[in-house]
């Protein structure tokens, strides 16, 4: 009971942080995206009046959002929402909403219609969660999204997240201590350090480190930053890249190279789980090297990737986990809750794989799994009921995200759905059957490491390893791009790579009866192991270091904006109002870069300044017109065919109906070549657009219409 009363605080600390009524209170903030969705029907078309009055673009600003639609005579007709409590006269109410038009109805149209349908079709898909963007306190913000505007900075769950990630950095010493005592009694202790540091070398200094997720990690990051919503995936990663960013600035370079430190610390923490899991220096020195060379992990490693994080919590609440067994200290116990449940808050689909793969590795590591049971009722309660409670935010908001996302049709499948699937897609969806992600002898040699053991017993900790892994790869396909394949079947790769590393330290323990003189038969035979994955390893390293238009975009705007030296100015690029129909290309872009501290400017889609010029609304400084990739990107679906060329129509609109000059580059727009779709259907043919026009250009007046 001592114990129990040193830890009281800390357990109520947590729990009072939880604020599960009020961390949801906020609502989620409403913008052109999520409005596009709200609008947007189950078969993927805008509400409209087919023939009467067509949906041509939505707004989001401060106070309310604006819907124009348009008449066959091609008259503008604005509806308008605004908050339920607003004090403006309405005509219809939803949950969140009052709707109305501020203008007279055009001659003929069917306003009343329009707006009636239109309510219904939005009260039916809301539930009272949306919130529009806060009125600045102050007029004239330049940054478009700062502090002053935010609506989670003091939530509860925001608390919860930063309280959590200081308990977890709080244990890191800890974790750090354990982990350097199972190296220093380690065979073959110097060549593994050596393979690590050579690992973190490739990751700090020599792989590229960018957006791997279809420019999401852009929005990621700005959520992190200015805090206007939360992160879908929870608040874990949101509350620990926004403290870094107090140290370094917002950029999703200060997060990637976040992850890549954690990828090399998780190498660490991989080499005290597998010595607690009875694995020797050659299994564990195989198993850090295909984990330190592996293409695919030093890509996840270099990248804003989620999995990345996930792993290294899930490492250390098991590495923790681990020495209760032995130490049965209550802090040792402490420390695997405090990780996994940050593991959970990063990913919701940890709540059930974290636990489950701590488990795994406890239950099915060397000793008796009924000897591991007799833990005393106090580590069972903290266990269990701390792990549930601490979780509850979590789980309260995936099941929001899951109720928006059904909402606005844009939610997959059920995993009950995908069970039938699953034959199929492991056979044509799986990254470890595609040589260009994974050496294509890792997955038949980590089957052989399931056959070949030198006992059952560690045979039965490969197999229950690589059974989680399947299963937890499984899972993903309830929502599976291409794009996204490589990053979350990583959790399938690292059983691929524990199973190799046993088998590779069974062969080099192994000893010929019929040639008791040749000793040295078993080691060459590891060796052919490790060797026959490097030599199926050059697709996957070309693969994942391939120059992609996406590094290209990458690296422009960051040089474009960097030029801008205005003490206000608005970057116009294409945003979620310039889509048109079933354009479900991502425009994030890295607009904290434009914002302070970087710059004092703020963005704007280029579709809602050609609107407000029509209406003769003046932008605040000057304007600049970013040309970057996304203007010759449109995503295609099915067995759509690459464009011959394509250049998107905003982008086309901007450059002719206004006076424009090039500010970067000063002698020419750059030429980069056109390399081609890489997971998604993006870009035009290669052969008929070989290369693509960047530049960053002043706008001036427009230009009279002819």
């Amino acid at each position: 009971m001592g114990k129990l009363g040193r830890i009281a605080p800390i357990i109520a600390t947590l729990f009072w942080c939880l604020g599960i009524p009020n961390a949801l209170a906020e609502g989620q903030q409403l913008d052109e995206q999520s409005l596009n969705g709200l609008l947007t029907d189950n078969a993927g078309s805008p509400y409209q009046l087919e023939g009467e009055l067509v949906l041509k673009t939505v707004q989001v600003e401060p106070g309310r959002a604006h819907l124009i639609y348009e008449t066959p005579r091609g008259e503008p007709f604005k509806v308008v929402l605004v908050p339920k409590d607003s004090a403006e006269p309405h005509f219809k109410t939803t949950a969140s909403f009052k709707i109305f038009y501020p203008d007279p109805c055009p001659e003929n149209a069917a306003c009343v219609k329009l707006l009636e349908g239109l309510a219904q079709h939005i009260a039916a898909r809301d539930t009272g969660q949306w919130s529009l963007p806060p009125i600045p306190a102050e007029s004239g913000n330049p940054s478009g999204s700062q502090r002053g505007r935010l609506s989670i900075a003091d939530s509860s769950l925001f608390l919860f997240g930063t309280v959590l990630l200081i308990l977890s950095l709080l244990f890191l010493p800890s974790l750090l201590a354990i982990t350097y005592g199972q190296f220093r009694t380690l065979p073959h202790k110097l060549p593994i350090l050596g393979i690590i540091g050579a690992g973190a070398v490739l990751r700090l200094f020599v792989m590229r480190h960018m957006v791997i997720t279809v420019y999401m990690g852009y929005l990621l990051t700005d959520k992190a930053a200015s805090l206007r919503e939360f992160a879908r995936y929870g608040i874990g990663s949101q509350a620990m890249w926004h403290h870094l960013f107090h140290f370094t600035t917002p950029d999703h370079t200060s997060a990637i190279m976040l992850n890549a430190c954690l990828g090399i610390l998780s190498m660490g923490l991989l080499v005290a789980l597998l010595r607690r899991a009875g694995y020797g220096g050659i299994g564990i020195l195989s198993s850090i090297l295909l984990m330190a060379f592996l293409p695919v992990l030093l890509w996840s490693d270099c990248s804003d990737s989620l999995t990345v994080v996930v792993l290294f919590w899930t490492f250390g609440a098991t590495v923790f986990a681990q020495e209760y067994l032995i130490s049965r200290k209550i802090h040792h116990l402490l420390g695997a809750l405090v990780w996994l449940v940050m593991a959970a808050h990063t990913r919701p689909e940890q709540v059930f794989f974290g636990p489950l793969f701590v488990l795994t590795v406890i239950m099915f590591q060397p000793g008796s799994i009924r000897e591991k049971l007799k833990l005393p009722w106090y580590a069972w309660l903290i266990s269990i009921g701390g792990f549930i409670l601490l979780v509850l935010p979590q789980i309260s908001l995936a099941l929001d995200q899951k109720d928006q996302l059904i909402q606005l049709g844009s939610w997959p499948h059920r995993f009950a759905e995908i069970i039938p699937l699953l034959p199929d897609r492991w056979l044509h969806e799986n990254a470890l059957l595609e040589s260009r992600y994974v050496p294509s002898m890792l997955l038949p040699l980590a089957v052989l490491g399931l056959v070949i053991a030198s006992s059952w017993e560690r045979r039965r900790f490969r197999l229950a390893i690589c059974i989680l892994g399947w299963i937890w790869l499984s899972f993903y396909y309830i929502d599976l791009s291409a794009a996204s394949g490589p990053r979350l079947h990583i959790v399938m790769v690292i059983p691929a790579i524990l199973a190799i590393g046993g088998l590779c330290e069974d062969l080099w323990a192994w000893r010929s009866r019929r040639w008791p003189s040749k000793p040295w038969i078993g080691p060459a035979l590891a060796v052919a192991c490790l060797g026959a994955v490097g030599v199926t390893m050059p697709p996957s390293l070309e693969w994942f270091t391939q120059d992609t238009n996406e590094w290209e975009e990458d690296v422009f705007f960051r040089a474009a904006v960097s030029t801008i030296d205005d003490s206000s100015f608005t970057l116009l690029r294409v945003g979620f109002a310039d889509l048109g129909e079933a354009d479900y290309t991502h425009q994030h872009h890295p607009d904290y870069l434009v914002r302070p501290p970087h710059r004092n400017g703020k963005t704007q889609a280029i579709t809602s300044f050609i609107e407000k010029s029509e209406q003769h609304k003046a932008t605040e400084g000057p304007v600049y017109f970013y040309l970057g990739l996304r203007c010759y990107s449109r995503e295609r679906w099915n067995n759509e065919p690459a464009p011959h060329e394509y250049f998107r129509p905003a982008c086309r609109r901007i450059m002719k109906e206004y006076d424009h000059t090039l500010v970067y580059p000063a002698d020419g727009p750059k030429v980069v070549p056109n390399h081609g779709d890489l997971a998604l259907k993006y870009y035009a043919d290669r052969k008929t657009q070989p290369t693509f026009q960047l530049g960053l250009y002043r706008i001036g007046k427009r230009l009279n219409k002819h």
